[in-house]
C-alpha cells in the first residue's frame, strides 16, 4: 500500500477512535451524576462514580503508556477498549438494570481505565504520520500543536480539564434540580461539546501561526470571561 495512503488511513482510525472516546466521555459526564443521584443511598454520593472514573484515569495513564511501550500501541489500545470501555460500559449498564450503586461505581472505574489508554490516541498521530503531514494529523486528532511545549501543555491541560469536569458534572444535576427534562440536559451538553471540539479543525493552523503561548493565553482569557459571565 502507498505509504501516504497508509498514514492517512492510520490517522483516520485514530480520529474515529478519538470520536468514540469523546462520545463515551461526554455521555458519562452527562448521565453519570443523574444516575448516581438516583442509585446512591445518599444524595451526597451522586458524583462519586465520576470521581472514581477520574481516579481510574489518573492511576492507569502511566501504566498504560508503559504497557503500550512493551506490546505496541495497537495492542494497548485494543486492550484498553475491550477491558476498559466495553467491560466498563456493560457493567455500568447492568448496574443500572439491577439498580446497584456500587456496581455502577465499579463500571465507572473500568471506564476510567479505558480513558487512561484512550488519552494517547492524539499522541499516536505523531508516530503514524510523516513530518509533512504530522501537524495536520495532530490537529485532526484534537491534540493541536501544544506538544512542542509539553510542560506548559501539562499545566494548561490540567486546568482546562478541571474546569470542564466541574462544568459538565454540575450542569446535569443543576438542570435536573431546576426541573429541566433530560432532553434539555442532553441538548445543552451537545452544544457545550460542539464549542469544545469544533475549533479543533483550525486550532492547529492558528497555533502554528501565532505560537503556543499566545494560543494558550487566549484560551485562558476566554475561560475566565465565560466563568465571569455566569456560564
Amino acid at each position: 500500500m502507498n505509504p501516504y495512503r497508509l498514514e492517512k488511513r492510520n490517522v483516520a482510525n485514530l480520529v474515529v477512535s478519538q470520536v468514540m472516546f469523546m462520545i463515551t466521555a461526554i455521555t458519562v459526564m452527562t448521565l453519570s451524576g443523574v444516575i448516581g443521584q438516583r442509585l446512591s443511598p445518599d444524595s451526597s454520593l451522586a458524583t462519586l462514580p465520576i470521581a472514581i472514573m477520574m481516579i481510574g484515569t489518573v492511576v492507569s495513564t502511566l501504566p498504560a503508556s508503559l504497557f503500550m511501550k512493551r506490546v505496541g500501541r495497537r495492542a494497548g489500545f485494543v486492550t484498553g477498549a475491550v477491558f476498559g470501555g466495553v467491560a466498563g460500559g456493560a457493567l455500568s449498564f447492568w448496574a443500572v438494570a439491577v439498580e446497584s450503586f456500587w456496581l455502577f461505581c465499579a463500571g465507572s472505574a473500568l471506564l476510567g481505565l479505558y480513558q487512561g489508554f484512550a488519552m494517547y490516541y492524539r499522541f499516536a498521530a505523531v508516530d503514524v504520520a510523516s513530518p509533512a503531514f504530522r501537524s495536520r494529523a495532530i490537529s485532526f486528532v484534537l491534540a493541536g500543536g501544544v506538544l512542542a511545549a509539553f510542560l506548559v501543555a501539562l499545566v494548561s491541560g490540567a486546568i482546562g480539564y478541571g474546569i470542564m469536569v466541574l462544568v459538565m458534572t454540575a450542569t446535569p444535576l443543576a438542570m435536573r434540580s431546576a426541573g429541566y427534562a433530560m432532553s434539555d440536559v442532553a441538548f445543552i451538553m451537545q452544544w457545550h461539546v460542539l464549542g469544545m471540539y469544533a475549533p479543533s479543525f483550525f486550532t492547529g493552523s492558528l497555533i502554528a501561526r501565532f505560537g503556543v503561548g499566545r494560543g494558550a493565553m487566549a484560551l485562558r482569557v476566554e475561560s475566565w470571561c465565560s466563568l465571569r459571565s455566569g456560564y
